[in-house]
């Protein structure tokens, strides 16, 4: 249900319209002379034209019900999260792309310009990465995370792509929670665990860390680790 629209709300939409507005005009209109006057506007842009819009989704529970369906047995992931994840990421990579561009500003600062363009560089590559896989995720029809079938257990381990983990219920041990602030984990502990190592630069680090290969991470979803845990141990008898 959608939240109703207040004098406090439209006060709050008029800030976010004027500062986002006077931004744009100064930017368009040679506020943008001077490297400092550009990034000042430029960053005037993004708080108040983004911070508008995060408030705009938040007031309106945008993707902020937990999708978990009960017949079928399947938490899928939120588009919520997919959609602060690409403003978080949009954010950091035109930061990004502005100190590369306009690292000369940083000359006689305690950051000089070859550090200022380095970070540039990392903050482009890693956070433009995360920035398409959330787009990805918000144009695509929702993911599954966890889907529990009459002999299965079935977890999202795509990143990139959608790519799910069978595992069979009788090869399950226990399911334990692992706490890691500020993000805790459900972790499956299977017989046979050194079958379900993946490929990869980091394929033994959650092996070696938490004795299974296998978890979940409810930051995608709109649950919380103990939910999550509780809907596995509600649905698989072990």
């Amino acid at each position: 249900m959608k939240s109703k629209i207040n004098k406090k709300d439209i006060l709050i939409y008029i800030i976010f319209l004027l500062f986002t507005s006077m931004s744009i005009y100064s930017l368009v209109n040679g506020g943008g002379d001077s490297e400092r006057k550009f990034i000042i506007n430029l960053g005037t842009l993004i708080f108040f034209g983004g911070g508008g819009i995060v408030y705009f989704f938040l007031k309106n529970n945008f993707g902020s019900e937990k999708l978990i369906d009960d017949k079928t047995k399947i938490i899928y992931e939120s588009k919520q999260k997919a959609f602060f994840s690409f403003l978080g990421s949009l954010v950091f990579v035109i930061m990004g792309i502005i100190m590369i561009i306009y690292n000369s500003y940083f000359v006689g600062r305690r950051m000089n310009p070859q550090i200022a363009f380095f970070i540039g560089i990392i903050c482009v590559s890693f956070f433009g990465l995360i920035l398409l896989v959330s787009i990805k995720r918000l144009i695509n029809a929702k993911r599954i995370l966890i889907e529990i079938t009459e002999l299965t257990l079935n977890i999202q381990i795509g990143f990139l792509k959608n790519e799910i983990a069978k595992i069979p219920k009788n090869e399950i041990v226990s399911i334990k929670e692992h706490i890691v602030p500020p993000n805790n984990f459900v972790l499956i502990f299977v017989k046979d665990p050194e079958k379900y190592i993946r490929k990869g630069f980091l394929k033994n680090t959650n092996y070696k860390i938490t004795g299974t290969p296998i978890n979940i991470n409810p930051i995608t979803t709109n649950f919380s680790s103990n939910e999550i845990l509780k809907f596995l141990n509600e649905n698989i008898n072990i």
